[in-house]
């Protein structure tokens, strides 16, 4: 039996899929970047708690961001901030990407995704960022 547990445990990570639950282990991040992402959000640039879920994975939020309510959510395909989650978007008339992830596969932890994220750098709107930038140092950190 354990021997079919790491096989699909190899298996899953070799085709991306993950198990959901280890995302659940860690209970705070910190988001760093040391690209122009640090510069346009430094306000992100804290500690990120865990505070409930959203579609399966973990939900988090920053206590340390100055008031702001955005979260940090699994959503379509990414990890994304957001200023209001897809399914309470009445006080932000929508749901709209701040930040987001490349695509990966659902279930993989915030701090194994690699890759370029993007990042609002102008004009948030009820229709969502007019311009985004790009940024391939942006890491989370369990601690």
């Amino acid at each position: 039996m354990l021997k079919l547990v790491a096989v699909l445990a190899v298996f899953s990570s070799i085709i991306g899929l993950g198990f959901s639950d280890d995302c659940f282990s860690c209970q705070s991040l910190l988001l760093k970047s040391s690209g122009n992402f640090s510069t346009t959000w430094p306000i992100f640039h804290h500690h990120w708690t865990q505070n409930g879920k959203y579609d399966g994975m973990p939900k988090y939020w920053c206590e340390e961001c100055f008031g702001t309510r955005r979260e940090l959510i699994w959503d379509v395909n990414r990890w994304s901030i957001v200023d209001c989650l897809p399914n309470q978007t009445d006080a932000c008339f929508g749901s709209h990407e701040i930040v987001y992830s490349p695509n990966v596969g659902k279930g993989i932890c915030l701090w194994d995704v690699q890759g370029t994220w993007h990042y609002c750098t102008e004009g948030l709107t009820n229709q969502g960022c007019v311009s985004y930038g790009e940024d391939n140092t942006v890491r989370f950190q369990c601690n």
